[in-house]
């Protein structure tokens, strides 16, 4: 009985680490953003409430109110989606009710943002070889460079996350890292590599190319090894500077680009194969109308608008198509249409953890805007990733037969161990003059204990790659 329980306990905790497999729906993070000096101004009315904030386990609940019948703000400006609400006369304020993941009031500073949102999380789990991805939605002046970068004083998500993730790696001392960090704009569906340092290189577009296993990928990208934070904080921030910018109506400092930095964690674990994790951080343009915004540059709105247009077709597409990104609706979303979506389509339904920053304003005068933004995190909710750990799989496949020939070795041992108890109470029992029963367990035990040992000269490791000595061609025998 002892020898069974041991097996088969064992066997089920192993099992159960194999089969176990990880599924994960993009986590949503609502931030409304304060009224500004002009919107006070105009005395704009409030129409976003935070009811609850929630706790990353979906319970947030924001409330959006719509105009009454007559109000100056046009219902017909306002997508279907927004219309359905709890007022049942025509005359009355009807509220539309959102549920993200977790809901940021206009009250929030920047370092409770960092501390409610799931980006130590996501830092965590880079560090252990998952791809992660987190970006920024809204409409323009709705907060998302600030939220994402944020100003000297008050550093955004991107610069608190690159703190986190070289504090954390310096106080793992299993796993030695190594971090290197990319940057690259998207203007008018152009890639550019904002870490070049000569402006020749600097403004030379870039080729997205696509890898039959990788996927999607920027040819011939500057990536900067950093070996300490400072190191990698000048170089984002000097990405940053670097970024295209414009001035119009609705936003002094309005980015004109989408903005991607991307670090790479490596990890070499003591024992074990070496990881390949990936933490990427968007700010995205925001979507504008010119006759809101009365921008003097029609062909840079248009490309922006292009590229966030075709974002929301692939998120609808893969969301009605079940939540996932299949052989069998690949073609059916539309992701090879824009640049922004080939880089982005694995974190949408692929292999890579995902959170969506759904930047809102709380005014009334952007209460169209707020809803399709609303809707559109809602519609990102619904998706479901995939992700996984990228590993060295040479290095994998050593490590799982070193660690699997550790398990038998110890499991061989311990039913020795038990082997010597009960021929001792076998012994014991037959010089008291006790029933033959015990040494025929004893022959039962060593019958079980020979056919579970390893005969390492007998093994077949053919199917491993391994040679005709049982060795690895470039690998010590252990």
């Amino acid at each position: 009985e002892k020898v069974k329980l041991f097996i088969s306990s064992d066997f089920d905790l192993c099992l159960g680490h194999l089969v176990s497999m990880q599924t994960q729906n993009i986590c949503v993070i609502a931030r409304v953003r304060p009224l500004n000096k002009s919107e006070r101004k105009r005395s704009v009315k409030r129409v976003v409430k935070v009811v609850e904030q929630g706790d990353l386990e979906g319970n947030a609940v924001v409330n959006v109110s719509l105009p009454k019948s007559g109000s100056s703000v046009s219902k017909t400006s306002i997508p279907s989606i927004g219309l359905r609400g709890n007022g049942r006369n025509a005359g009355m304020t009807t509220h539309k009710q959102y549920h993200p993941t977790l809901a940021l009031g206009p009250g929030s500073t920047q370092q409770e943002v960092f501390e409610s949102s799931n980006l130590r999380e996501l830092v965590g789990h880079s560090m252990r070889g998952y791809r992660a991805t987190m970006f920024a939605y809204g409409q323009t002046g709705a907060g998302k460079s600030y939220t994402v970068v944020g100003e000297d004083r008050k550093p955004g998500l991107l610069y608190r996350g690159v703190n986190h993730l070289f504090k954390e790696c310096s106080s793992d001392p299993d796993v030695k890292y190594t971090i290197r960090v990319s940057a690259i704009e998207l203007y008018n569906e152009q890639c550019f590599d904002l870490l070049q340092t000569t402006t020749r290189a600097r403004f030379m577009p870039l080729q997205v190319r696509e890898h039959d296993s990788q996927g999607f990928y920027v040819d011939r990208l500057t990536g900067v090894r950093c070996p300490n934070v400072q190191q990698c904080l000048s170089s984002i921030r000097h990405a940053v500077s670097q970024r295209t910018v414009g001035g119009h109506q609705m936003n002094e400092r309005s980015s004109r680009s989408h903005l991607m930095v991307t670090l790479y964690v490596d990890g070499i674990p003591v024992n074990g194969a070496r990881t390949f994790g990936r933490l990427c951080v968007v700010d995205l343009a925001g979507s504008e109308r010119l006759k809101n915004t009365r921008s003097s540059n029609a062909k840079e709105s248009g490309f922006i608008n292009k590229s966030l247009y075709t974002l929301g077709k692939v998120i609808n597409g893969i969301a009605n198509s079940g939540g996932t990104l299949t052989r069998r609706n690949n073609s059916k979303v539309p992701f090879r249409e824009s640049v922004l979506t080939k880089l982005l389509i694995s974190s949408l339904g692929g292999n890579t953890m995902c959170t969506m920053v759904a930047c809102i304003s709380g005014g009334g005068d952007a209460l169209g805007e707020t809803v399709r933004t609303m809707g559109f995190a809602m519609k990102a909710k619904g998706i479901v990733n995939h992700p996984n750990i990228h590993v060295d799989e040479q290095e994998q496949l050593v490590s799982n037969l070193k660690r699997e020939i550790e398990q038998l070795k110890k499991e061989n041992m311990q039913l020795k161990h038990m082997v010597i108890e009960v021929s001792q109470e076998a012994s014991l029992a037959s010089s008291k003059g006790v029933g033959s029963n015990h040494i025929g367990l004893v022959n039962d035990i060593e019958q079980m204990v020979g056919s579970t040992s390893f005969d390492f000269e007998d093994a077949d490791m053919a199917g491993f790659g391994f040679g005709a000595d049982g060795e690895e061609e470039g690998v010590e025998d252990d």
